[in-house]
């Protein structure tokens, strides 16, 4: 998908709010003053690649090296808070810290199956539960930091795909009694995630948002629940 040519410009005009005396801007929609960020240099954007160990996608490094360093990028469209590269908007501050997409990365090493993955493709709405996120599954927008039903757009960084990624109320030792695997001291009262699919890329993302032809998934088809064998065995033909 091709973004429309002024698309910087088109997020940049709609950022044009008054502000209030603080520096920062008002949300609407909870009366959160969120702090202007001004765009990232090409240093932060490098040191956020180098500490994520690969390159982001060519149109994130526009949104934050042209439009800003996260926050309310979409303000004026109905879109998540974007979190920035170094230096740039933070997830709320907890008990780990402010953290930018330099923080919110998974290096666990492991990659989604792909029969599963195209099954998430084809069946928007539907998720696959994992105790940890897959290797280079990093975090670029959401809108509930820090609490348990936060949901969040993840960026594949092997694929560029996203992702929304979810904390689930089943527990992790709950899921592993389930299938019979062994209770560890490392598993008990820990959450499960879940990954749904959200987007083809960041560019059908955006193109969605600011022409109001939503090219990620809003409202999922076959509805929500976890894949079934049934849908696994259609996406393998």
């Amino acid at each position: 998908m091709a973004l429309q040519a002024d698309w910087c410009e088109v997020l940049r005009s709609h950022r044009q709010r008054p502000q209030p005396k603080n520096g920062g801007y008002i949300d609407w929609d909870d009366d959160e003053i969120i702090p202007e960020f001004p765009p990232a240099t090409e240093e932060q954007v490098r040191l956020t690649e180098e500490r994520l160990g690969f390159e982001l996608p060519p149109t994130l490094r526009r949104l934050y090296l042209e439009v800003a360093n996260g926050g309310d990028i979409f303000r004026g469209f109905i879109g998540p808070k974007v979190l920035g590269v170094i230096g740039g908007y933070p997830t709320a501050p907890n008990s780990w810290g402010e953290k930018t997409i330099a923080q919110m990365v998974s290096h666990s090493g492991w990659r989604l199956n792909e029969r599963v993955d195209n099954t998430l493709q084809r069946y928007p709405g539907c998720y696959v539960l994992c105790e940890e996120a897959p290797d280079r599954f990093v975090t670029i927008a959401g809108d509930c930091w820090g609490r348990d039903t936060e949901s969040r757009i993840t960026l594949d960084g092997w694929t560029g795909r996203l992702y929304e990624v979810g904390n689930d109320f089943e527990s992790v030792d709950g899921y592993r009694a389930s299938l019979g695997l062994p209770i560890t001291p490392d598993t008990v009262n820990g959450s499960m995630q879940s990954i749904s699919y959200y987007a083809s890329s960041v560019e059908a993302w955006i193109e969605g948002l600011i022409t109001e032809r939503p090219g990620l998934i809003t409202s999922p088809i076959h509805g929500y629940g976890p894949i079934t064998q049934a849908m696994l065995r259609n996406s393998g033909q």
